[in-house]
């Protein structure tokens, strides 16, 4: 007999969830099917292994900040519009203290359990989106050492976001404003400066 159809939408945050908080080898599928109301059973039916269900889980995560990506894009007028979006977009996704949460456990997870990181992907969509802004801005032949500082430096800076000091009084709204802004500062820097060498 078939399993019953779960919420699968719910089951993939809740999996977020859990995954940021545990890491890979330590997430327990008996314990998601708890939170989600169902059997074990019931996950494997829907995801055949906790690899599948991982993979499932950082690609819906990523896929939506892509689609957003390329919606802010679309409608961008210049290459400095496009820098600002995407740095826009991916301070609001790192908001997120699941996404955080699971992005420090995947680095952790490229040294423990080689093969169970989604990194790459976001590294190359990353790596896609620099070469791109590169071209717009210069028109010159792509340079992958720029590529890799500014990808570098966007995921640090936006990652590391909750980290950096707020001033005295200041809201979490202005502080992320303000920190966008020395972010797009330092991008437009190194673009810039690279141009002149």
């Amino acid at each position: 007999m078939a399993e019953p159809r779960l919420d699968v939408d719910r089951i993939l945050e809740i999996a977020a969830q859990e995954f940021a908080q545990h890491g890979f080898e330590r997430m327990s599928m008996r314990t998601l099917a708890e939170k989600c109301s169902a059997t074990a059973a019931a996950l494997y039916y829907h995801f055949s292994s906790k690899e599948a269900l991982y993979d499932e889980v950082c690609n819906r995560i990523f896929d939506a900040i892509a689609d957003r990506i390329g919606r802010e894009l679309k409608s961008a007028r210049n290459a400095e519009e496009r820098l600002e979006r995407i740095i826009s977009v991916l301070f609001d996704a790192w908001n997120d203290s699941t996404l955080l949460l699971l992005t420090q456990r995947d680095a952790i997870n490229v040294r423990v359990s080689p093969g169970k990181s989604f990194s790459p992907p976001l590294y190359r969509q990353l790596f896609g989106l620099s070469q791109t802004l590169q071209a717009q801005y210069f028109g010159d032949e792509i340079d992958d050492a720029l590529s890799f500082a500014f990808c570098s430096m966007v995921f640090g800076y936006c990652s590391h976001l909750v980290y950096s000091q707020r001033e005295s009084g200041e809201s979490w709204e202005a502080h992320c404003q303000r920190r966008k802004g020395d972010l797009l500062a330092v991008c437009r820097t190194l673009l810039h400066n690279h141009d002149r060498r």
